[in-house]
């Protein structure tokens, strides 16, 4: 008979913490539990499907995608492979909207690119008297962000669209603050990990040869639609500042600023009207 402590012995190729998170997930308990009752034998249908779990871990699929959920600023979302899976970089984002907004303020936020939902639902729940618009283009997205929205009990305070950036906003929008984290990955790169190549969708990764393309396609339709906002923030490639600023300067008339994140990396793009 299996116990917990000889699963997490099999498969030494395998990092312990993810064999840790797999067969949590299958007792529906935390990894203290773990710990705290090593002995404790699984039976045969818990042992079987942590088996299944950590053959689909072998072969690269995310964490993410094989429990179904990923954290993003202490609060958990819904993911699958038809969403982004959330990073802790995205965060960065939410830091920044705390240093130009207080949380008592009443602001009106746009995300640009929801996916998840997770930087629209969690600048809600940060920001309680505002109102948040969610826009995605693709439906089965949009469904997963309305499933996380509904989770996280937002739905009185985040509206999710399904539109092609800004295309099905009204035409007398107005926005305190625009969040966008869109595809900014250049399309020949190399240097994308084996578990985002294989099974994150490329519609949510890659953006032309420059890794802009949506970005330039957003900053012209705001340009040509002639939206009001206060302020832009957008997360961007490590090699991505001056290009960005430029594109600024030639579509919207300045550059804007880049921040870096907690690794001393440039990560954030801040437009202020």
């Amino acid at each position: 008979m299996n116990t917990i402590k000889s699963a997490l012995q099999i498969d030494p190729q395998l990092k312990s913490l993810d064999k840790e998170v797999l067969l949590a997930h299958v007792l529906k308990v935390d990894r203290s539990y773990l710990i705290a009752h090593n002995e404790r034998e699984l039976i045969n249908s818990e042992f079987a499907l942590y088996q299944d779990l950590l053959a689909r871990r072998k072969n690269n699929e995310p964490i993410a995608y094989i429990v179904g959920s990923k954290e993003f600023y202490g609060r958990n979302f819904v993911v699958n492979n038809h969403t982004l899976i959330p990073r802790p970089e995205s965060e960065h984002l939410i830091d920044h909207l705390k240093t130009i907004y207080h949380i008592e303020d009443e602001i009106s936020i746009l995300d640009v690119g929801t996916g998840t939902g997770c930087l629209a639902i969690t600048a809600a729940l940060e920001f309680p008297n505002s109102q948040v618009t969610a826009i995605e283009l693709y439906p089965q997205t949009v469904e997963v962000a309305r499933t996380n929205n509904l989770a996280l009990c937002t739905s009185k305070l985040v509206t999710i669209i399904e539109s092609d950036l800004l295309s099905a906003l009204p035409a007398a929008a107005y926005f305190d603050c625009i969040l966008a984290n869109l595809p900014y990955i250049c399309q020949d790169s190399a240097d994308v990990g084996a578990e985002t190549s294989q099974y994150e969708p490329t519609q949510a990764l890659y953006s032309g040869k420059d890794g802009l393309d949506h970005y330039r396609l957003l900053f012209t339709q705001l340009a040509d639609r002639h939206l009001p906002f206060k302020n832009l923030i957008c997360e961007i490639g490590l090699d991505q500042s001056r290009s960005i600023q430029q594109l600024a300067k030639a579509v919207l008339g300045k550059e804007g600023n880049v921040y870096n994140d907690l690794a001393d990396k440039p990560r954030i793009f801040v437009f202020t009207n």
